[in-house]
């Protein structure tokens, strides 16, 4: 007997969102590190348990005083951490909800649900294949500049 599930190819976006979260976050860890001037395994060890909202939070305390006024690195690292934080709730809607098939079956729709408040009621959402794909693409770019820009913030020991 075969079961409903959602197409295989939107549970592929719906992995490639979580697993660019993953390195974005990962970056964050990275930028908080270069930043603070400590070396790769103490800044490890600091940024290890760090939430998204935590890293961005450090990172958008160390930049001022490390970097000088004006460094357009600077600029476009806070635009970075700024488009992070602004996908991350678009991004735990997706991947921490259950999955369905959208109300037409059509491989290109799902249906998101999650169950909130007290009592407990079911809130669902169709997301379609696009929306899934949008959200990767602009995660994707986060994390490009990230990358491009992480070993640019390396700074000496406070």
């Amino acid at each position: 007997m075969s079961q409903l599930t959602v197409s295989p190819v939107s549970l592929q976006e719906i992995a490639r969102i979580a697993v660019l979260q993953s390195h974005i976050e990962g970056c964050l860890a990275l930028v908080v590190t270069n930043l603070s001037g400590v070396p790769e395994p103490t800044g490890d060890a600091l940024t290890k348990a760090m939430s998204l909202r935590t890293l961005v939070e450090v990172v958008r305390s160390l930049v001022a005083p490390r970097l000088p006024a004006g460094d357009p690195d600077g600029a476009y690292l806070l635009q970075a951490v700024k488009d992070a934080s602004a996908v991350a709730q678009e991004r735990n809607a997706i991947v921490h909800s259950m999955r369905g098939f959208g109300s037409d079956f059509g491989p290109g729709t799902s249906t998101r649900v999650r169950v909130e408040g007290f009592p407990p009621s079911p809130e669902s959402a169709p997301v379609t294949l696009f929306e899934l794909h949008a959200l990767a693409e602009k995660m994707e770019a986060i994390l490009s500049m990230l990358v491009y820009l992480h070993p640019n913030m390396k700074r000496s020991g406070l």
